[in-house]
């Protein structure tokens, strides 16, 4: 009786959906012998692991270019100082969504690339940043007396 391989290279008998191989691992599971560092260390390979790199990338761009642009703008025209603050919100508008695009891709859609992670940490990064300010706000209204005497 001749044994046929299945399309995975290994033999039946598997779950009926082919979710388990004989050693009871995950087929995505990497096989014992190599790293699961390969997984993690590569390029994103679902559409929303592209986007959250590409939002995350803009977001670190945009950090690096504007503060240079306005430094140069306001040299030149002080009335630019005025359209200052809308510049910094264009950078929040970016790494706010990186993190959520990232998170949404490692949780459905199992995406596991550093660069996803690096953006969720943006992203977590950012949030932090936004709540501070709420919370520095939020603070200075209901205690405004705090410290003087």
């Amino acid at each position: 009786m001749r044994r046929t391989l299945d399309r995975h290279g290994e033999n039946p008998p598997y779950t009926r959906w082919g979710m388990k191989t004989h050693s009871g691992l995950p087929r995505s599971a990497p096989p014992s012998g190599n790293s699961s560092w390969r997984r993690i260390m590569r390029w994103p390979s679902t559409r929303l692991g592209w986007w959250s790199f590409g939002l995350a990338a803009a977001c670190v761009v945009l950090s690096v270019m504007v503060p240079a642009l306005i430094k140069a703008a306001v040299v030149t025209k002080p009335s630019v100082q005025v359209a200052v603050p809308s510049f910094g919100i264009f950078i929040l508008l970016c790494g706010l969504p990186a993190g959520i695009v990232g998170l949404v891709a490692v949780t459905r859609h199992h995406e596991c690339s550093w660069l996803v992670w690096l953006a969720i940490l943006l992203g977590f990064f950012v949030l932090v940043l936004v709540l501070r300010e709420f919370l520095t706000a939020l603070v200075s209204a209901i205690l405004p007396n705090i410290g003087s005497t």
